[in-house]
This record gives C-alpha cells, sequence and structure tokens, in this order.
C-alpha cells in the first residue's frame, strides 16, 4: 500500500515534470535493444545463447551485451586494426579481429577517414553508400582477414 502511494507521488511529480514513469515491459519496441531482445525471449520462452556484433568498433555494444546477458556467448568482430586494439582490451576470448563479408579469406577494408575527423568510417565495399552520400571517397585501403557468417558458425560449432 505505501508503496503503491510513494508509486503514485512519484509519477505525479515527474508528469508535473513532463515525464512519463513506465514499466519497461509496457514500453512500445524500439527504444532498447537489449530490453527488446530480453522481451521476445520471456514472451518465446526462449534464452538467448549466442549474439553477435559485427562491426564491433571499440565495443560499445560488446560491453553492454557482456553485462546484460552473462551466460550468452557474445562474438565480437571488429577487422579494423586500431578499433580492435581498443576492443581487445574487453579481455575476453569471444572477440575476433576478423570482418564478415560474402566470402572466406583476405579481403580490402575500405577506410573513409581518419580518426579525429568525424569521418571514419569503414566498409569492405568501395563506393559504400552511405559515406559516398556525403562526400566521402575511400582515403586508405586496409588488408583484413574475413569469414562468411556460415562458415564462422560452422567453424566454432554454432
Amino acid at each position: 500500500m505505501v508503496a503503491k502511494l510513494i508509486a503514485r507521488g512519484v509519477r505525479a511529480v515527474l508528469h508535473e515534470m513532463g515525464y512519463v514513469l513506465w514499466k519497461k515491459d509496457f514500453l512500445q519496441y524500439g527504444i532498447s535493444v537489449y530490453d527488446d531482445i530480453g522481451r521476445l525471449n520471456r514472451a518465446w520462452d526462449r534464452s538467448v545463447s549466442t549474439f553477435f556484433d559485427v562491426g564491433a568498433n571499440v565495443g560499445q555494444t560488446t560491453r553492454e551485451a557482456l553485462r546484460r546477458f552473462p551466460s550468452t556467448r557474445v562474438y565480437a568482430f571488429e577487422p579494423h586494426p586500431t578499433s580492435f586494439r581498443e576492443l581487445a582490451a574487453i579481455k575476453d576470448d569471444r572477440l575476433s579481429a576478423l570482418a564478415l563479408g560474402e566470402r572466406s579469406g583476405n579481403a580490402t577494408l575500405y577506410q573513409y577517414g581518419e580518426a579525429g575527423d568525424g569521418s571514419l568510417i569503414n566498409s569492405l565495399v568501395r563506393d559504400a553508400r552511405f559515406p559516398t552520400q556525403f562526400g566521402h571517397r575511400p582515403k586508405k585501403e586496409v588488408d583484413v582477414a574475413c569469414s562468411t557468417v556460415d562458415d564462422f558458425c560452422l567453424e566454432h560449432g554454432i
């Protein structure tokens, strides 16, 4: 009873400030991917066993997935050597200095900017749509290891 009164009071104060307090299960999908994954898995009576972070950059999503899903195998893929060095600081054996693409082997990673210039975008596609629409052209090419999702899953028993 007291908890309900406190909750009502908090909601009233937040409402006056222009905020709404909702239970996460009542929020629409698309606000938090992690909450969405949890809600869908509860609804389908499943658990998250494998999580792929493709293009992991320096590990923002990887860190959150490891925190939110501690019993899940999280595989992070980041082919850019500089970004991977920072990602590797997470110290988890599930990280891969690998690109995922349409075929396995070596591939060219096109770097569309330089660190610090606000346009550091990488792609396995020479004239990738996103960077080129803003006038960026490849500035550097980096040779990286590449695998397909199918080959990676076969190799790791996924």
